[in-house]
């Protein structure tokens, strides 16, 4: 989920889960929204961008 880390971070969200993310958004806006502790590997693609193809 793309965002301001500092706003995000108090509400839950994880920069540091997200590193492992490939995505069209910088990485350190890029912050993964659900409970856990794992550090997901996966590549995130902006529907808007792929929609042109």
């Amino acid at each position: 989920m793309p965002g301001k880390p500092a706003f995000h971070a108090r509400c839950g969200l994880s920069l540091d889960r997200a590193a492992r993310l490939q995505s069209p958004c910088p990485l350190d806006h890029t912050l993964i929204a659900r409970p856990g502790d794992d550090c997901p590997e996966a590549e995130l693609v902006d529907p808007a961008a792929s929609s042109a193809v």
